[in-house]
């Protein structure tokens, strides 16, 4: 009777197991009667013969005999992948590594395209760089309307590198008319975004009065704020101010500074003055 009662209970632990892989994974669980393996095994013992191997799963075309690979949600093919992680700045970088040669062969051509993919999904440094690209010729024809167009666009987003860009092209005439008026609006653009470049621009332009009327005063004040960020330009011009003004000391002390930066002319003046005085 003992016995008896322990297969039952044998039993009862069979079918809750049945339900628990029934429940959890949708597949029939077959497990062997316990009284056919007692039978087995006795007559393995009596015979001297080995017990038949447990059934496996069936196996796929893979060879994983646990389950079948779920079919990719998008219908696709398996071993296809989708452009589904492509954002305008991981295009750019992208480009980068192609232009630059980093890790990869340089190859222009295709840098343009993904540096035009960027810019079209709206990244402003993105249309920058297809703008520069088109000035020189770079990967792609060269085309300087169609890069003044990009850094319009780029400019309207803010970018202070497309500001600059324009205020050249409109000051020499690049891709279109000359239009002193429109080159020095972007170049104050450029200027109050903290480029250097372009705050040395917006002094040139005020202490000639192109594009605006005539103000030395507020010229230099520019050269200053470009000198702190350390343009030589801007200490080469601010040390020919002082120059003039017969402060020979400040001028030096300009033109040296600009000289530790590696501007030529200004080393030459820094020379000529020291020689010239007493």
């Amino acid at each position: 009777m003992g016995r008896m009662t322990g297969n039952v209970k044998a039993g009862e632990s069979r079918d809750g197991r049945r339900a628990i892989v029934r429940k959890r994974f949708g597949i029939e669980l077959q497990l062997p009667d316990p009284y056919a393996v007692i039978e087995m095994s006795v007559h393995s013992v009596a015979t001297g013969s080995a017990l038949p191997k447990p059934p496996v799963c069936p196996k796929d075309k893979t060879g994983d005999s646990s389950r079948q690979k779920a079919p990719s949600k998008s219908g696709e093919k398996p071993g296809r992948r989708e452009r589904t992680n492509e954002t305008p700045s991981s295009l750019f970088q992208s480009a980068e590594l192609l232009e630059n040669g980093n890790g990869t062969r340089r190859n222009f051509a295709d840098a343009f395209k993904l540096y035009l993919r960027s810019a079209e999904s709206g990244l402003a440094k993105a249309m920058v760089k297809v703008g520069e690209m088109l000035e020189a010729g770079k990967g792609c024809d060269r085309d300087n309307v169609e890069a003044k167009r990009w850094y319009l666009q780029a400019a309207a987003k803010g970018n202070a590198n497309a500001h600059r860009a324009l205020g050249r092209m409109f000051e020499k005439g690049i891709g279109g008319r000359q239009n002193l008026a429109e080159a020095f609006q972007h170049h104050l653009a450029a200027a109050n975004s903290g480029d250097a470049e372009s705050m040395v621009r917006v002094g040139r332009m005020l202490e000639k009065g192109r594009g605006v009327a005539v103000n030395a005063w507020e010229a230099r004040s520019w050269f200053e704020k470009a000198a702190k960020k350390r343009n030589p330009d801007a200490m080469h011009r601010l040390g020919q101010l002082d120059e003039e003004l017969a402060q020979y000391d400040l001028a030096i002390s300009w033109y040296a500074k600009a000289a530790r930066l590696g501007h030529s002319r200004a080393s030459a003046a820094q020379r000529r003055l020291e020689r010239a005085l007493p």
